[in-house]
């Protein structure tokens, strides 16, 4: 077996040396961590992980307590916890019980004679009043012991709530002979549910019968619901498990009805068809008692307490749309990621109401021109428009919303504060809802920038760590190491990206570093872009385009193609297109993107808005399209199909933060962001960009200086401005 010591004696350098090259401490020059490495590699050492471990110790030991593995809530409850605490360097150690009382009794002994900081348990005892100690925190989900003399919190849903949720479904439906198909009515949830559904059910004629047993025994007690003559209309089940062995039970037993069939579940974005769902978090549970958890252990005293979570309930039902026959919306949207996700998910909208959404697409100069041309005669009912056309377009294509005589503000409530202005309003009329809201951000290869030898190569060649950039001179900086013309190690061709192409692409990209720079562009109340800071912030941008492919990349897009593929470092982008790095099967770097706001203070605003046209007369259409739209579950959908909603519950979504990490840190960018470079509501910001972005590709081509290039500019602003 090969050891540490044969590396050194291989590699002719310390025991030391090789510890800190293992160990990535960044204390070891590169060419003895390539040494190092390169020995490794030849002697085909394998680092044992658990000896590793035990030299380093875990920080705390969280004993967890299930019943099982096979129901999806504990499931879930397990690989949170599990991911969460070991990411804090916590262990977290599984025990199940089968809710078998006695295995769970031998399993508390073993924990409480180990070193335990926490417990978090579903426990299947009546009375834990000696069994569980009082040593440590411990939390019970769902189920709640006998017992008051342990330091311990209660956190679950509204179990009740759930019975009154599940009855009045009954009653809309019509249903009359209902079965429950559960645990054991001695766990808490289990009977508060029961006890709330026959509560609401009693007066109304319709009987409820319970069937309990053992997880492990409900394949079997399945079929017990369709024997003895009994004909339900409905099962209601605690757990997705059940509801699967009712269906197999179903299939063998009859085949002239199949009662319907309403699950417990957990929350998901997406539902299956085979039976309908109630949605209870459980991550969001999970995230609970973990942040409780890391408040303790983070020296804050443990306050017992029961806390009950919302019920995410019935979702992608719309039990408050109006439908309406035979009616078609006609809407118009920019060619993007965001309108491929819409496009998808409209058939569900058409299901919900009976509207038809006829979704056309065009490319964003097609869509201006469209827009400017037809802006007196449209064809279409919903109009989604670039952001920026904002201030030149809005009043002009859309109907006021206060003009439709519906209330919105329900709507509103929903999308996140700092979106709701800047997207909606010009002046003091509020025209748009916002669309997919965006900002700009800053992509890199998070694998490259943790990379030990790479961190060393950089401090040895510039005496600063490698870290993600502060301002444009240090993003100037970090792109020319990672560009192989300038640095033969670089592992990517180059450092950054330069979206050379369309002229408004570009002066979006330039902006940011014009006002970080300037600071502002305004001069007794007149713009001014030819002054020497404006000159500096060419130059600095005319660096990054060295560090660049140099393509004619015409679009965001480009850039994350040149990202995905593995040619350079760092890219900008609008964050509504970064879901194209998941979506990218192309892509080989999932789970290796770092994302950060852009260097310096200013970054700015994209994405789109969504209105209703000046000649739209079907209001009650686009109204229904807004509030389906505009729902958390649409919203959570979309966001996942490669949209970006700016619903606030996207923000805390697990599902969607565990795959599109940058989501939840991109919401505190959109406060210091800005579109329109100057604050008047007037202002044909389009022109602007279009002007400034054509000069500078003058001065990335070279045909300009960039004092010439910022003159010339300046000249048809004064001209047009």
């Amino acid at each position: 077996m090969i050891t540490i010591k044969d590396i050194a004696k291989e590699a002719g350098v310390s025991h030391g040396t090789v510890s800190n090259v293992l160990n990535k401490t960044g204390k070891v020059s590169s060419e003895k961590i390539i040494l190092v490495e390169d020995t490794v590699k030849k002697l085909g050492y394998v680092r044992n992980s658990q000896a590793k471990q035990l030299r380093q110790g875990f920080k705390k030991l969280i004993a967890l307590i299930l019943p099982n593995l096979e129901v999806p809530q504990y499931t879930e409850l397990f690989s949170f916890f599990k991911d969460q605490f070991t990411s804090e360097d916590y262990e977290i150690q599984l025990y199940t019980t089968n809710d078998v009382p006695i295995i769970e009794k031998k399993v508390l002994e073993e924990i409480n004679l180990s070193k335990v900081d926490a417990l978090i348990a579903v426990s299947c005892l009546d009375d834990t009043t000696s069994i569980y100690k009082n040593t440590y925190p411990t939390f019970f989900i769902d189920r709640l012991p006998l017992n008051d003399n342990i330091n311990k919190t209660f956190i679950s849903f509204d179990f009740e709530k759930i019975g009154k949720d599940l009855s009045d479904y009954m009653k809309n439906k019509s249903l009359k002979d209902i079965a429950y198909f559960s645990n054991p009515l001695t766990f808490k949830n289990d009977n508060d549910l029961f006890t709330s559904l026959k509560n609401n059910l009693n007066s109304h004629d319709i009987s409820i019968n319970n069937f309990s047993c053992n997880y492990k025994l409900s394949s079997s007690k399945s079929f017990d619901l369709f024997v003895n003559n009994f004909d339900f209309d409905a099962i209601i089940t605690s757990d997705i498990k059940r509801a699967d062995d009712i269906l197999a039970a179903s299939n063998f037993t009859r085949s002239d009805k199949v009662p319907q069939i309403i699950a417990i579940d957990t929350l998901k974005i997406f539902t299956s068809n085979k039976f309908i769902s109630y949605h209870l978090n459980y991550k969001l549970l999970a995230q609970t008692i973990t942040t409780e958890l890391l408040n303790y252990f983070g020296c804050e005293k443990f306050e017992e307490k029961n806390i009950i979570l919302k019920n995410d309930g019935f979702r992608f039902n719309f039990v408050n749309a109006n439908r309406s026959s035979n009616s078609t919306l006609n809407m118009l949207a920019l060619t993007s990621p965001s309108s491929l996700a819409l496009k998808k998910l409209l058939p569900s909208f058409k299901k919900a109401t009976g509207i038809d959404v006829k979704l056309d697409t065009l490319e964003m100069d097609d869509l201006y021109e469209y827009l400017t041309l037809t802006k007196d005669n449209n064809f279409y009912d919903l109009i989604r428009m670039d952001v920026a056309w904002m201030s030149k377009l809005a009043s002009s294509i859309y109907m006021p919303l206060e003009d439709t005589k519906k209330d919105f503000s329900s709507i509103f409530s929903n999308l996140i504060e700092d979106t709701q202005v800047k997207y909606s309003f010009i002046g003091d009329k509020q025209y748009a809802i916002p669309f997919d809201p965006s900002i700009l951000v800053l992509l890199y290869r998070k694998d490259l920038f943790e990379d030990a030898t790479l961190k060393r190569r950089y401090y040895e060649m510039y005496s600063s760590e490698l870290t993600t950039p502060e301002t444009f001179e240090e993003l100037n900086k970090i792109a020319s190491f990672f560009t192989k013309s300038k640095n033969p190690n670089s592992p990517t061709t180059f450092g950054a990206t330069v979206p050379f192409g369309k002229s408004a692409v570009v002066a979006c990209d330039f902006i940011p570093r014009l006002l970080n720079i300037s600071g502002s562009i305004l001069s007794n109340n007149k713009i001014v872009i030819n002054t020497p800071e404006s000159i500096n912030a060419l130059k600095n941008y005319i660096e990054t385009y060295q560090y660049s492919s140099q393509k004619p990349n015409s679009w965001w897009s480009s850039n994350i193609d040149e990202f995905n593929n593995g040619l350079t470092a760092m890219t900008t982008v609008f964050s509504n297109h970064v879901s194209n790095i998941i979506n990218n099967q192309y892509s080989n770097f999932i789970g290796k993107v770092g994302f950060s706001k852009i260097p310096g203070e200013h970054s700015i605003l994209g994405g789109g808005v969504i209105g209703i046209s000046k000649y739209c007369t079907k209001i009650d259409e686009c109204y229904e399209f807004f509030k389906w739209f505009y729902s958390s579950e649409i919203s959570s959908a979309f966001t996942l199909l490669g949209g970006l909603s700016p619903h606030k519950d996207i923000y805390v979504n697990h599902d969607i933060l565990s795959l599109f990490p940058w989501i939840k840190e991109s919401n505190s960018y959109f406060s210091t962001a800005s579109r329109n470079i100057i604050s008047d509501d007037s202002f044909d910001q389009r022109k602007f960009e279009n002007i400034l972005g054509n000069s500078i590709k003058n001065a990335l081509l070279g045909t300009l200086s960039p004092k010439e290039s910022l003159d010339y500019a300046q000249s048809l602003i004064d001209a047009n401005f």
